[in-house]
Parts: C-alpha cells; sequence; structure tokens
C-alpha cells in the first residue's frame, strides 16, 4: 500500500510538472534561474555550517572560533549584522531540517506517506508534518547555542544549556565526549553518500507491486 501511494504521490507531481509545462502564460522563466541561485547560496551555507561543526564542536580546545569570530566582529560597529547572521545559519538548519522530513516522508519504508503538496495537503499530512518539525524546533535551538556559545555565552539560552543543562549527571558524558557531535557527522557523511548514490526518487514500476500481490495472495490461500 505504501509503495502504491508513493507511486501515485509521483505520478501526480510529474503530472502537475506537465500542466504548468502546457501554460506557457503563466510560465516564469526567472524561477529556474532563482532556485539555482538559492542552491548554490544553500551549498555555501551547508560548507560553513559543516566546517563549524568541525573546527568548533568536534575539538577540545576548538581548533578556530570561525563563524562566532565573524558574529563578535559585528559587535564592533554593529551589532545588528550579527544578529541577522546568526538568524540566516539557525533558520537554515531549520528549512534542513524541513526538507530532510519531506524527504524521509517519501523514501522511508517504515514512515506513512504524508507529503506536503500548494492546495493538496490533508489536514493529517499537515499535522503530521508539523509535529515532526516541531519536535526538532528544541534540538535546533540547543545545536545552535552549543555552535555559537562564543557569541551567545552572556545569553540566558546559553546559561541553560551551556551550563546547566552541559553539567547534568547524565548528559555531562556526552557533552564531553561529543556524542552528539559525533553523530551528527556520522549522518552527515552517510547522507552525503547516499545522495550521491540516489540523488532523485526511484520510481516504483508497477510490475514490481503486482508480483507483491501476487505473492501475497498465493501465501494468503
Amino acid at each position: 500500500m505504501k509503495s502504491f501511494k508513493q507511486m501515485v504521490y509521483l505520478l501526480e507531481d510529474d503530472f502537475g510538472k506537465f500542466s504548468a509545462a502546457k501554460n506557457m502564460a503563466s510560465y516564469n522563466p526567472l524561477w529556474p534561474i532563482a532556485m539555482l541561485l538559492m542552491g548554490v547560496v544553500a551549498s555555501l551555507l551547508t560548507i560553513m555550517w559543516v566546517l563549524h561543526v568541525v573546527l568548533y564542536m568536534f575539538f577540545s580546545p576548538p581548533q578556530s572560533q570561525f563563524l562566532n569570530q565573524y558574529f563578535i566582529q559585528f559587535d564592533e560597529w554593529f551589532p545588528l549584522f550579527g544578529v541577522l547572521s546568526v538568524a540566516l545559519f539557525v533558520l537554515y538548519l531549520l528549512f534542513c531540517v524541513v526538507a530532510g522530513n519531506f524527504k524521509i516522508g517519501v523514501r522511508f519504508l517504515f514512515v506513512e506517506l504524508h507529503p506536503m503538496k500548494i492546495n493538496g495537503t490533508y489536514m493529517n499530512s499537515f499535522l503530521f508534518n508539523l509535529i515532526l518539525i516541531l519536535l526538532c524546533t528544541f534540538p535546533i535551538v540547543e545545536f545552535s547555542t552549543s555552535a555559537f556559545a562564543g557569541y551567545a555565552r552572556f545569553s540566558n539560552i546559553y546559561q541553560f544549556f551551556g551550563v546547566q543543562m552541559r553539567y547534568l549527571i547524565f548528559f555531562s558524558y556526552f557533552y564531553t565526549n561529543h556524542v552528539f557531535v559525533g553523530i551528527l557527522v556520522g549522518f552527515c557523511i552517510l547522507s552525503t553518500g547516499y545522495f550521491l548514490m540516489t540523488p532523485r526518487q526511484k520510481v516504483i514500476k508497477v510490475e514490481d507491486v503486482k508480483q507483491t500481490l501476487r505473492r501475497r495472495r498465493k501465501i494468503s490461500k
């Protein structure tokens, strides 16, 4: 059933693209260029995030302040730019979580398919994805606080995550041995290799689904 739902979802997505291509009056030629530019910016932000995690969070003491130094230098002449830069990196991390949520919802076998489509999202799908994103918001805040501790060291959120929570009896082992950061870097390497090998959705063949149904019918008989 999940394979069939995935086939229907991919078919409807292709049909929507085909219908949009037929209606040339509503086609915006600048949209692909804008998507390309956003992809380039996203790639740069990803590289900077990975470098910052490796240089600042993976080693003790940190090898470099990297992004923290970039944010701190704004405090000397216009602090608003530092706050906006932090917001850019944190929001980008949240957008990555949203994109990963949508990708997992379509690819992963053990998760119910809940696609998000413009003017075509059911309420249960909307609530399912919203719950997952809200669950990921708290870890994003904690991770961003640890990543930008050099810049946010005098803030209230750092006093909570960076001081009180970090030195709890249970959590101190994970922070001291960089367990969370190691898991993050490991998943980053694994996902990069996976998406390099399978950059696009694999379309399930109708014959494969039919053969699976036939085998199950024989077993049930």
